[in-house]
C-alpha cells in the first residue's frame, strides 16, 4: 500500500490488480480513416471495455462498407490502468499506451491486422509521414 497515513499525510492512488497481480486495464477503441491529407475519426462511436478484443470487435462491427470509408481505416486503442484513490473515494484512470490496427476488407466483412504500438498516438498515422519515401514504413 502506498500510504503515508502514519505520517499525517494522505494516500496515493493504488493500482487495482487481479488475483495474479496484473493491473486492470480499461481499453478505449475508436475507428479512424487516413487519407491524403488528414486523419479523421469515423462517426461510429467509441467503445470502452476491460477486454481489447471485445472492444475492437464491437467497433469493427460498426465499420461501414469500404465504399463509404474515405481512405484507409484503422482502429486506435488506448489503454488506461485503473487505480483506486482511497483518499478521494474514486477510481482514476492512468493513460498507458496506444495501439493501431489496419483494417482490411475481406469481401463481406472487415478483418483486423496485427496491433502495432503507436508511440506517438495518432501522430503515428500522420499522412505527411507517408509522403516521404524514407519514412514509408508499414505499421
Amino acid at each position: 500500500m502506498n500510504s503515508i497515513e502514519n505520517t499525517g499525510g494522505g494516500t496515493y492512488p493504488e493500482p487495482i490488480e487481479d488475483d495474479d497481480g496484473a493491473v486492470f486495464l480499461q481499453w478505449t477503441v475508436v475507428a479512424v480513416h487516413v487519407d491524403a491529407d488528414r486523419v479523421a475519426v469515423l462517426p461510429i462511436g467509441t467503445v470502452v471495455a476491460a477486454d481489447l478484443t471485445l472492444a475492437a470487435d464491437q467497433v469493427c462491427d460498426r465499420l461501414p462498407a469500404p465504399d463509404s470509408v474515405p481512405g484507409a481505416p484503422y482502429l486506435v486503442a488506448s489503454a488506461c490502468a485503473l487505480e483506486l484513490d482511497q483518499y478521494h473515494g474514486r477510481i482514476v484512470t492512468v493513460p498507458q499506451s496506444s495501439w493501431v490496427n489496419r483494417m482490411h476488407w475481406a469481401g463481406s466483412a472487415w478483418v483486423a491486422g496485427a496491433w502495432q504500438p503507436a508511440a506517438g498516438g495518432l501522430r503515428m498515422l500522420d499522412p505527411q509521414r507517408w509522403r516521404s519515401p524514407e519514412l514509408r514504413n508499414p505499421l
